[in-house]
């Protein structure tokens, strides 16, 4: 009977997290290397994003 709940553990240099459903997925250092370079790119672009929108603020409020 698989588990209810999600498991982590770290085993082979790899994360390995297994899911209620029985699904099992596993991580290597370069994949979460890779992962976290992903969401460092998009946080720059939100933060434009948001810079402009601060701009666009600051103008209606003159």
């Amino acid at each position: 009977m698989p588990s209810d709940k999600v498991t982590v553990e770290f085993k082979d240099g790899k994360k390995i997290t297994k899911y209620p459903g029985g699904k099992v997925e596993e991580q290597t250092k370069n994949d979460l290397e890779r992962y976290k370079q992903f969401l460092i790119r998009e946080k720059q672009r939100i933060d434009r994003h948001i810079s402009l929108i601060d701009d666009d603020l600051a103008k209606m409020a003159v």
